[in-house]
């Protein structure tokens, strides 16, 4: 599940750790802490749209001019639970306490997307996929914009942007 938030650097504590103290006076962790970071790289374009339609951002800073506004979504930060290193149970955990505390600190992004042809969610090749986007002539980037709000696969991702046409320098011309 992935979280947004309007507050870049949100740190949000879901459980304490436990410890237990030794007669040597050593302690020894019995449960970790779960904490939510919430970074600001990762944002993806829909997230976005969602997070400047949901969130106030009072009291934002203005351009040099006094009057044109900062752009606010770069204050947004994400935080995906599927991208941790945590046991099943944790991650379980975790989702549970996200979802019952959301409200002005952060909320669910909830969007869903078409994907780009049907039975693309049943395609475990990468391969396939390059294969079907060229031979569809879906446009690569909206194929992407789909991987990683559905399923978030890094080779498929890497490989799609591969297929991008590079850009050609552009030759200065010189009169004569």
């Amino acid at each position: 599940m992935r979280f947004l938030s309007p507050n870049p650097g949100l740190s949000v504590l879901l459980r304490n750790g436990e410890e237990k103290w030794l007669p040597n006076g050593r302690t020894v962790s019995l449960v970790g802490p779960l904490t939510a970071d919430f970074r600001q790289h990762d944002v993806l374009p829909h997230e976005k749209k969602f997070g400047l339609e949901r969130f106030q951002f009072p009291g934002m800073p203005v351009m040099e001019d006094g009057m044109t506004p900062i752009d606010p979504s770069n204050r947004l930060a994400v935080f995906d639970t599927e991208m941790q290193s945590w046991s099943d149970e944790d991650k379980r955990y975790a989702e549970e306490q996200l979802l019952a505390h959301q409200g002005y600190e952060y909320v669910l992004v909830e969007y869903t997307l078409d994907p780009p042809w049907p039975g693309y969610d049943s395609i475990r090749s990468v391969r396939r996929v390059v294969e079907l986007t060229e031979a569809t002539g879906t446009d690569p980037d909206k194929v992407i914009e789909y991987e990683k709000a559905a399923r978030n696969r890094s080779e498929v991702i890497d490989a799609l942007e591969a297929m991008k046409p590079e850009e050609e320098p552009q030759e200065e011309l010189v009169e004569a």
